[in-house]
């Protein structure tokens, strides 16, 4: 996903990062906040006992290209409740309680009880 994201920072407008969000509210999500979101996919199915499961789900694209395998993480991830969304420094950074959204909530959280930030 480096390469990617040295793509996109170069103003490249052929890349995967780009494309994953053109569907989404966030079009425009920092690379790094990005590169965040599609990191927590795998992570988070690690830590929260769905490592089966996404091995199950990407074991058809094994064959494929990073890009075929990067985008099925990111349908993953989408089908599984990660949402770029909550990981856009913007969205995070604005004060309006939004009660569909965790990004806030959680970075809060994190930040001032577990010191991560």
């Amino acid at each position: 996903m480096t390469a990617q994201g040295k793509l996109r920072d170069s103003g490249d407008e052929d890349n995967f990062i780009d494309y994953s969000l053109a569907a989404t509210k966030v079009p425009n999500l920092r690379t790094d906040d990005y590169q965040s979101y599609f990191a927590d996919i795998t992570a988070g199915a690690v830590q929260y006992g769905g490592r089966t499961a996404l091995c199950d789900y990407l074991e058809p694209d094994q064959d494929e290209s990073p890009e075929v395998i990067a985008y099925a993480i990111t349908k993953y991830g989408n089908s599984t409740g990660s949402n770029p969304d909550d990981y856009d420094r913007t969205l995070i950074a604005n004060t309006t309680i939004d009660v569909n959204s965790s990004g806030r909530p959680w970075s809060f959280q994190y930040c001032t009880e577990y010191g991560w930030f």
